[in-house]
Formats: C-alpha cells, sequence, structure tokens
C-alpha cells in the first residue's frame, strides 16, 4: 500500500513537469522587450534576435506575390519613391511594386491559445505573425478575405519560450531539469522491471505473470484508477 501511494505521487509530479517541461502553460501577460524579444508571464522569454537577418529575409509565396519577413531589423521596401522601415513586405513576382505591409516599429504582442503573436501596421495595411514553437523552421501566409490585412505563420525553435536566448537555434545546449528527471525515472523503472524478472524467472522459478515485480500491484493499478474516477 505504501508503495502504491509512492507510485500515484511520483505519477502526479510527473504530470506537474509534463505541463511546465513540455509546453503546456497558458501565456496571459506579455511585456516586450524588444520589437523581437517578449517575456511570458511565467518569466520565460521568446527572443528573435538571433534571426535577424534584414538582407536575407524569410520569404512566402502566396499568388504573384512574395512576402519578405524580418524580425528586428527593419527590411527596405520602396514603394513608388518612399523608403518604409517595414517588418513585412510585399513585392510582385517581377519586383516592380512593392508594399509596406507593417512598420517594424509598429509592432505589438500578444497571445492566442498560448501561442505568440506579433502585429504590425503602417497605413490601411496590417500584418500578424503566429510565431509558432517547432524544431524546424519555416514561414508561410499572405493576404487573408479582408483586404489589406495578411496572416503568416513563422515556425522555429525560436518561437519557443527559453528557445534560443540571443543564441541561433541547436546553439543553446543541454537537457532541461524536467528532461533529466524523466529520463532517470524510467532508466530506474527498466532496470527495476528487468532485474525482477530475471530474479523471479531463474531464482524464483517462477512463470507466467508471476514473474513479474509486484505482479498484484500492477495488475490492480488499471483497476484503481477506473474506481477512482467513477
Amino acid at each position: 500500500m505504501v508503495l502504491q501511494k509512492y507510485i500515484v505521487l511520483a505519477l502526479f509530479l510527473f504530470n506537474c513537469l509534463d505541463s511546465k517541461f513540455l509546453n503546456k502553460s497558458k501565456y496571459l501577460n506579455i511585456i516586450p522587450l524588444s520589437t523581437c524579444k517578449a517575456q511570458l508571464n511565467d518569466g520565460r522569454i521568446i527572443d528573435l534576435t538571433s534571426l535577424d537577418d534584414p538582407q536575407h529575409p524569410r520569404v512566402a509565396v502566396d499568388g504573384d506575390y512574395n512576402y519578405k519577413f524580418n524580425p528586428c531589423s527593419p527590411i527596405p521596401c520602396e514603394g513608388g519613391g518612399i523608403p518604409a522601415s517595414a517588418a513585412v513586405c510585399q513585392e510582385s513576382s517581377d519586383g516592380i511594386f512593392k508594399f509596406n505591409c507593417g512598420d517594424q516599429s509598429s509592432v505589438s504582442f500578444s497571445e492566442d491559445s498560448g501561442t505568440l503573436t506579433m502585429n504590425f501596421a503602417a497605413s490601411e495595411r496590417h500584418s500578424t505573425i503566429k510565431c509558432i514553437c517547432s524544431k524546424t523552421e519555416s514561414f508561410s501566409g499572405g493576404e487573408n478575405s479582408l483586404l489589406s490585412n495578411y496572416e503568416f505563420v513563422f515556425n522555429s525553435p525560436c518561437c519557443c519560450p527559453d528557445g534560443c536566448s540571443g543564441n541561433k537555434p541547436g546553439k543553446s545546449g543541454g537537457l532541461s531539469f524536467g528532461s533529466i528527471l524523466l529520463i532517470i525515472f524510467f532508466s530506474l523503472l527498466f532496470v527495476y522491471f528487468v532485474g525482477g524478472i530475471i530474479f523471479f524467472k531463474f531464482y524464483k522459478k517462477n512463470s507466467g505473470i508471476e514473474i513479474v515485480p509486484n505482479h498484484q500491484f500492477w495488475t490492480s493499478v488499471p483497476r484503481d484508477i477506473k474506481v477512482k474516477n467513477h
């Protein structure tokens, strides 16, 4: 019975770790730290500084237009001889026409279901970029159903809370505390089962389900969980 209580407690603690370290928390308040850096309400930071490269912006293709995006520094986006300090620049596929879809300095941050969103504006044009935590980088989107409104999705490891912290993806290293605990837990669990099976099968000469350590407890766990859920 004491062992059962410890197992239940361990499962509860790892469920909490899963919520904290696997990015399931909800962000309510966002504090802007720069045009490409924001602090979430739990203290973690989303930092796109290392992705700043105005000479080689991210490009999304939508119809006859290319949409260029760069965090932090503005993109040259001159249309009709008018210079623009754009975060998002709409450019015709032939390169003749360019339109500023959002000034870099106009950025504001918001949150949507745990996802950081960057909002830009320039004259009558508005752009929204969802910063999605992902292992790989991609940029896609274009004009939505509303005229002069543009929606984009930016997938990047730097969109993960504390994913880059000024370093380019892959440069910041090390396992999180939660990952280390999970590795230790499952390693001990593996040793417990394998060692127990070897002991009961070859030393105790048991067979069938009786070679599993504490088999009566483990077979009762699903039943106990089902009873508690009713």
